[in-house]
């Protein structure tokens, strides 16, 4: 209405500005924390539901901790002598049993209760750690990975990642069949292991690596791009490993010890996370396997002296057709498509494709 004006006072609380984590939660069950503390912590619970689940866990084990131990302080044997010495007394068997029953049932059906209902819930919060997500990337694509400490993966073409849906323990390990690129939040205290084929394991605690381990090659490539990691060539063994330094690959062959470490160039072995093919000099074998793993087809190449050329190329949006009639203007060589043919089960093979030399 004109010339009237209405004001609305609002006194908005003020979130707290302590820093509350994990550590907090027992002091807090205990009754120990500051009121500043206790008034940050029930806020933070308030507003992150993750957080709030895992309170109500450890609340529910600690009170089922706490009364077992006031169960186990019962003096059993010192009761029984109490009731014995009753029995001996009003001389009454009749009586004396059903005062021997009330006091087992009073101190040990508790106890077995409370054991088996803790036990159950810690079966239920380990089933729920163990369960893991699979991804898999389709071929040609490339996925990204939030895993749950933070850190990011780039899943190439044709690639699984398996991880824990927490990383509850002091290591934080995934699995990897195919190629990724790990960007690993730091943490000093608890490593990230890297699970891989083979047996081989690359570990870090905060830095940018990427690994090439796809299931069909006999090798296992670990480049380090920032930071350093461990490579070691037995997860459950770690007497033989090499530290890598930036700008270094780890070369490992499948069914032997060795870890050969040299120098690469980064860029061609990382462009992928950017939807860049890149090759310097390369030969034709690693063109076409890396051709096949980000088309999914199978290539074969004709004649010895084909695998001794070498071509310096990037590609970005190209298709295999586009690619195989640029390498087509480089090299004296033919190309031509062997469409998928039907197995006895109706299942399909792949797509192939010749190369030849002219």
């Amino acid at each position: 209405m004109k010339g009237s004006s209405t004001s609305i006072d609002c006194k908005v609380k003020k979130r707290p500005y302590v820093n509350i984590d994990e550590t907090h939660i027992i002091p807090y069950l205990q009754g120990e924390l500051n009121e500043e503390q206790q008034v940050a912590f029930e806020y933070y619970v308030r507003q992150h539901p993750d957080f709030r689940k895992e309170v109500e866990d450890i609340r529910f084990i600690w009170q089922a901790t706490e009364t077992l131990k006031r169960q186990q302080e019962i003096d059993i044997s010192r009761g029984w002598k109490k009731l014995s010495w009753g029995l001996w007394l009003n001389k009454s068997k009749e009586r004396s049993w059903k005062a021997a029953k009330i006091l087992i049932a009073t101190s040990v059906i508790p106890l077995l209760y409370t054991t088996y209902s803790l036990s159950n819930r810690l079966t239920d919060i380990q089933h729920m750690v163990q369960d893991e997500i699979e991804v898999t990337t389709a071929y040609g694509l490339i996925s990204k990975i939030i895993l749950p400490d933070s850190s990011e993966v780039s899943l190439n073409s044709g690639s699984t990642l398996r991880y824990p849906q927490r990383f509850v323990s002091d290591t934080r390990q995934v699995r990897l069949i195919g190629e990724a690129y790990f960007k690993v939040k730091a943490d000093p205290e608890n490593r990230f292991d890297v699970l891989l084929p083979d047996g081989v394991c690359v570990s870090a605690y905060g830095t940018e690596f990427n690994i090439n381990a796809y299931e069909d090659q006999l090798w296992i490539e670990t480049v380090l791009a920032d930071g350093n990691v461990e490579v070691t060539r037995d997860w459950k063994d770690s007497s033989f490993s090499k530290v890598l330094s930036p700008g270094q690959m780890a070369f490992t062959r499948r069914g032997e010890e060795d870890i050969l470490v040299s120098n690469v160039n980064l860029y061609a072995k990382t462009a992928w996370k950017d939807g860049k093919m890149v090759f310097r000099r390369a030969k034709m074998p690693e063109i076409s396997r890396r051709l096949s793993q980000h088309f999914n087809v199978d290539i074969e190449l004709h004649g010895k002296e084909l695998h001794q050329y070498e071509y310096s190329a990037t590609f970005t949006t190209e298709t295999l057709t586009d690619i195989l009639n640029l390498l087509k203007q480089s090299a004296p060589l033919e190309w031509r498509y062997i469409e998928p043919q039907r197995r006895d089960d109706f299942s399909y093979t792949k797509r192939k494709v010749i190369i030849r030399l002219l």
